[in-house]
């Protein structure tokens, strides 16, 4: 890592230059003015290379430190592929934070998880959530075309996702190569705490609804260990309460 530091007309400039694991190749350089009354951190330069791709940041932005976290105007690219982020976590949990992703290369988080067996495919991923930790609010809305993992081939896969007053409804629709299309909607009643995870999965209560046609079984033996040289044809309407 090579880590530069100059003065400035009273502000403090860092240069950082490093590389680690599947990540290569990171720049980032950003100033602090008066961070000792202003706990505010100023990006002017971030890039950094994953595999084939190049990501830098489009405009400056900040990060706030003063109440929380605040990441105001973060905009990454390379190529047609962009991600957008606002976050804003104050110091008493509330938050407030949009993501969206467009046109990513699932190799990239193959690559950065190191998988063994990676993802491919495109995915938008279009995510909102507000209220405070305890008590959080959400929608998120996922697409994914020609997504492969292990034997698993999807056309198109889409599902939106939504939480308030302690209720989450799902909704997922996958195009399947070759076959008809898997379906998985619902609702499951839990009261769902970022902070506690575990805890709100206690005393869930599930409603859900799983459908397919002609659903291929000859890949299932690559997912589940116990299951060998199995192959046919399933019909599945499952209701879980």
């Amino acid at each position: 890592m090579d880590f530069r530091i100059f003065n400035q007309q009273n502000d403090l400039l860092f240069e950082i230059f490093a590389s680690a694991g599947e990540l290569e190749n990171l720049t980032a350089d950003f100033r602090l003015p008066d961070f000792q009354n202003n706990k505010k951190i100023e990006f002017s330069k971030v890039i950094f290379n994953i595999k084939d791709f190049n990501y830098q940041n489009l405009q400056p932005f900040t990060v706030d430190l003063n109440e929380g976290v605040k990441i105001e105007n973060l905009q990454i690219s390379s190529g047609d592929s962009s991600i957008n982020l606002f976050l804003n976590l104050t110091g008493n949990k509330n938050i407030n934070a949009d993501l969206n992703i467009y046109n990513l290369d699932l190799d990239i988080i193959s690559e950065f998880l190191a998988l063994e067996e990676p993802l491919s495919g495109i995915m938008d991923v279009e995510l909102d959530i507000s209220g405070r930790l305890e008590e959080i609010i959400f929608k998120s809305d996922i697409r994914v075309i020609n997504l492969k993992y292990r034997e698993f081939i999807s056309e198109s896969l889409s599902m939106f996702a939504s939480y308030q007053k302690q209720r989450m409804l799902i909704d997922l629709n996958s195009k399947v190569m070759g076959q008809n299309n898997l379906l998985l909607k619902g609702y499951i009643n839990t009261k769902l705490d970022l902070s506690d995870i575990n805890k709100s999965l206690k005393g869930s209560v599930f409603d859900l609804r799983i459908k397919s046609e002609g659903l291929n079984l000859s890949p299932l033996p690559k997912f589940v260990n116990f299951l060998n040289n199995i192959s046919g044809i399933l019909d599945l309407d499952l209701q879980i309460k």
